[in-house]
């Protein structure tokens, strides 16, 4: 037997044919649009936990990043410092040629210093050397100059000072500013 439908209100209750279809059509396209909506909100809350899980990685290697960046300065900091210590080390080795080239010629003047005359003062570093000698007599400070310049110790002997004191004697300053 088939269905028989059957309709309790009256005639001029009933929907036009005209507008049943258009509110079936409305409702199958609010359907549409609704399914539409939820697969965007599904889609929208997806995006947001994807979004969500890569910031918390991209922060962790922010981090690990960060720690590393740290470590490689204290490294360079420690490398250059070593590199600054090396260069000094060098500059003192190269240094202490010269001085030992100074201390070598000083020792040479000192042993030709005649009786009479002695070092009052001197001064060595890398570069120079500064020495004053002191005599009684005019005869014994022109014996050590002519000892001096004979002996070729300094090529090049600046006579800084040159005096006279008559309770000490003569006093005489040099200065080299370069190792033989």
């Amino acid at each position: 037997m088939a269905a028989a439908s059957i309709n309790l209100l009256p005639i001029e209750l009933s929907p036009q044919s005209g507008a049943a279809k258009t509110a079936n059509l409305f409702k199958r396209i609010a359907i549409v649009y609704g399914a539409i909506v939820v697969v965007f909100l599904i889609g929208a809350g997806a995006f947001i936990l994807l979004m969500s899980v890569q910031s918390s990685s991209i922060k962790n290697q922010n981090a690990a990043l960060t720690a590393r960046i740290t470590t490689l300065e204290a490294a360079e900091q420690k490398t250059v410092l070593i590199r600054d210590r090396l260069e000094k080390i060098k500059g003192v080795i190269a240094g202490s040629v010269g001085m030992e080239k100074n201390l070598v010629n000083l020792s040479n003047v000192i042993s030709i210093l005649p009786s009479g005359v002695a070092i009052a003062s001197a001064e060595v570093d890398s570069t120079r050397t500064k020495f004053t000698v002191s005599g009684s007599s005019s005869q014994e400070i022109a014996v050590f100059l002519s000892s001096l310049v004979a002996q070729k110790i300094y090529p090049n002997l600046i006579l800084k000072t040159f005096s006279f004191n008559p309770g000490s004697g003569y006093v005489v300053s040099f200065d080299s500013l370069d190792a033989k």
